[in-house]
């Protein structure tokens, strides 16, 4: 490329050599400063009107006001007439998209570490990067990590003038649509989502490791960018595991929180995130694992906190960056590293102890024996274990228990893009029904010989219950995560809105096009559909016409399902609400505020309602007036759904466990470990129960 004349007259105390980039902004040129002989890029701004010109401005001032050793360093910022430029540090090791996935497993993490320590870093600083991708985290000559291109920074907490570079930026796509947030999309598309937070960088972050060690992005970037904003405001991130076989399940399991789509559900701060990432890795691969990278650390805090020593990672002389601090993020989950297990200040020990930790929340990479029954010492007694049944991927999706009493089955989805009938009897696997993407929702009996299900493809399926072989298919255009209810000969089913389909043909009865993204499962009282939405609101909808009946505004996304308890239709909201709506008129009767998120569906249990919550409380509440019958705790969320068993309580947690409480107490009477978190709802069958678990395995367990 042509340099224009201008440039060199202003740099005239630099050499001025090639191109070394370029961008929308302008490009990047190699120099060195006559007198000092230093190596340097000019980065010059292709400025189009005064917001470019107000925006370049902008990033040199935030940039000359962080000073770590993981962010790029700007040297100098020149302007006069129509030319601008910044004048940054040599960074001649390339990018990350460069090296791409040529760097180990070990490589990548410490490149997330580095670059969430910078992130951090930013964050202290009231700023937000925004922009975060590959090609934005470069290296210098060392191998050092720099996060770099700072042009669209910015955050509500930030002490720098709110110009006009700003508002040019409403109702656009603020970074780079391939690695940017849900939230981030929301704001460009003018959605009810959460704005732009640090948990953006995170989600940024996660994706930017993603596409390192998958070669590919976490969602389908087809069909341009409305259609890809669409999917992260409405679909999960592909599982990391699912493009990247092998990786160590602790490691996927942490990416894929990062990259969950509501910002609440990610890791609490980046630092966490980091902490987690760490002991993840501690745990895939010894507290060695940091030796075996080719990549260099330079944050001091950083390298305690991993318990770094080889030569290869030398800290920088220069003086220390001070301890971050360790505020939860209002609003989002409990932290991973609470109590010391944080990126700073942690030595090799407390790491270790993290990953101990770590490993209370992440699934065992151990194989399962299938003839064992696993306790931990706190729980009050074992479930007896009938059989266990190995998939080929995780279980989110919740079992259905169909067929007759001599020939019952256990249909049940997994990540692995399969349905499997399993006899629930002997635990074999009757046939396996291939959807190819994974199966989240959960089936529902259509009739004696079908269920239905959806799946992350974007369809929904009939499949016999004798064969597995598909009676009809119908498209939605979106991942299906809502599992489907049967009413009237029609199938009820949520994915960008709520559908009804012909329980016979799968063909289109209607669509609520009023209605939110959907993940909720609808219950169904005499003509009335009721569903929660992403759009902050539950909604009664007529079964027969897919009209709104009535809609109720709640604080946040409901992703909890209803249950029907007489003429109240009871559901939990992100908000920490527990709602009782009369099922009729939508009128609202009581709410209780659990004090963190509901995921977990509520279930009737005589005169109460059961319900978990991101705290890892299962609470019982009173139908009549919301009033508290009984609390119990366990150490970790819940978001699989209670089930009433004779007089027992039944239900999965994050904390590995299958949970046995007694009805009318709370009281734990029994706990089964799995390898890994327990989202999936329990199904009953002869009384006991069916459940699967991120460990990639279907149980069926005896309920004391």
């Amino acid at each position: 490329m042509t340099r224009n004349p201008a440039l060199d007259a202003l740099m005239a105390d630099y050499e001025l050599g090639t191109e070394i980039g370029h961008g929308s902004f302008g490009v990047v040129w190699a120099a060195r400063h006559r007198q000092l002989g230093r190596q340097v890029a000019v980065k010059e701004l292709k400025a189009v009107d005064e917001a470019d010109r107000a925006r370049f401005r902008r990033e040199a001032r935030l940039l000359a006001g962080l000073r770590h050793p993981h962010v790029v360093t700007v040297h100098d910022f020149r302007e006069a007439g129509d030319v601008r430029a910044l004048v940054m540090e040599a960074l001649t090791g390339g990018t990350l998209e460069d090296r791409g996935r040529s760097l180990s497993v070990e490589d990548v993490i410490v490149v997330g570490l580095a670059a969430a320590s910078a992130l951090h870093h930013v964050h202290r600083n009231g700023l937000l990067h925004r922009d975060l991708k590959p090609a934005n985290v470069m290296f210098d000559a060392e191998g050092v990590v720099r996060v770099t291109d700072f042009g669209v920074a910015g955050g509500p907490a930030s002490t720098l003038d709110r110009t006009a570079a700003d508002q040019t930026m409403a109702g656009t796509l603020v970074g780079t649509p391939a690695f940017a947030s849900p939230e981030q999309c929301g704001v460009a598309l003018g959605a009810a989502w959460p704005s732009p937070s640090a948990a953006s960088d995170q989600y940024a972050l996660a994706a930017t490791l993603y596409a390192s060690l998958t070669g590919d992005v976490p969602h389908d970037t087809s069909g341009g960018i409305l259609a890809l904003c669409n999917r992260k405001m409405t679909q999960a991130a592909r599982p990391v595991s699912q493009l990247r076989p092998g990786l160590p399940t602790a490691i996927a399991l942490v990416l894929d929180r990062a990259l969950e789509r509501v910002p609440a559900d990610r890791f609490g701060t980046v630092e966490d995130f980091a902490a987690a990432l760490a002991g993840a890795a501690t745990t895939a691969f010894g507290a060695d694992w940091t030796t075996r990278s080719s990549v260099a650390l330079k944050d001091p805090t950083l390298l305690a906190s991993v318990g770094v020593t080889s030569s290869a990672h030398t800290a920088d002389p220069s003086p220390s960056v001070a301890p971050p601090g360790s505020p939860d993020r209002p609003g989002g989950r409990r932290r991973i590293g609470r109590g010391g297990v944080a990126i700073a200040g942690v030595v090799l020990g407390a790491v270790i102890v993290g990953g101990v930790l770590l490993a209370g929340r992440l699934p065992s990479t151990t194989a399962i024996d299938a003839t064992t029954t696993s306790t931990a010492a706190s729980d009050p007694g074992p479930m007896p274990q009938r059989w266990t049944v190995a998939t080929g991927a995780s279980v989110f999706s919740s079992p259905t228990v169909t067929g007759s009493p001599s020939s019952r089955r256990v249909v049940v989805g997994s990540d692995d893009g399969s349905v499997y009938a399993i006899d629930a009897t002997s635990g074999a696997i009757a046939w396996t029904a291939h959807t190819g993407a994974p199966v989240r929702s959960s089936p529902v009996a259509l009739h004696d010989d079908a269920v239905v299900v959806g799946s992350d493809d974007g369809r929904v399926r009939s499949i016999s219950i004798a064969d597995g072989s598909t009676r009809w298919t119908a498209p939605m255009g979106f991942e299906v995560v809502s599992s489907p209810r049967v009413a009237g000969g029609v199938v009820l089913i949520g994915a960008d809105h709520l559908y009804a389909l012909d329980a016979s043909t799968g063909a289109r009865r209607w669509v609520a096009q009023e209605s939110g993204p959907i993940v909720s499962s609808p219950a169904v009282t005499g003509d009335i559909a009721v569903v929660g939405s992403e759009d902050h609101a539950v909604y009664g909808i007529d079964v027969g016409t897919g009209a709104v009946r009535w809609r109720l505004q709640t604080g946040a996304p409901v992703q909890s399902s209803p249950v029907i308890a007489g003429d109240r239709a009871i559901v939990g909201g992100a908000d920490g609400n527990l709602y009782s709506i009369e099922s009729e008129t939508g009128t609202l009767r009581w709410s209780v505020d659990l004090g963190a998120p509901i995921k977990s569906s509520p279930a009737v249990a005589g005169d109460v309602v059961v319900v978990g919550n991101d705290a890892g409380s299962v609470t019982a509440r009173r139908l009549s007036d919301g009033s508290e019958v009984w609390q119990a705790h366990t150490s970790d969320r819940i978001d699989s759904s209670p089930r009433v068993v004779g007089n027992r309580i039944v239900v999965g947690g994050n904390d590995h466990g299958v949970h046995v409480l007694d009805r009318t107490t709370g009281t734990k009477v029994a706990t089964f470990r799995t390898g890994g978190p327990v989202l999936s709802s329990p199904a009953e069958v002869d009384g006991d129960v069916v459940v699967g678990s991120y460990d990639r395995h279907v149980y069926r367990l005896g309920v004391p």
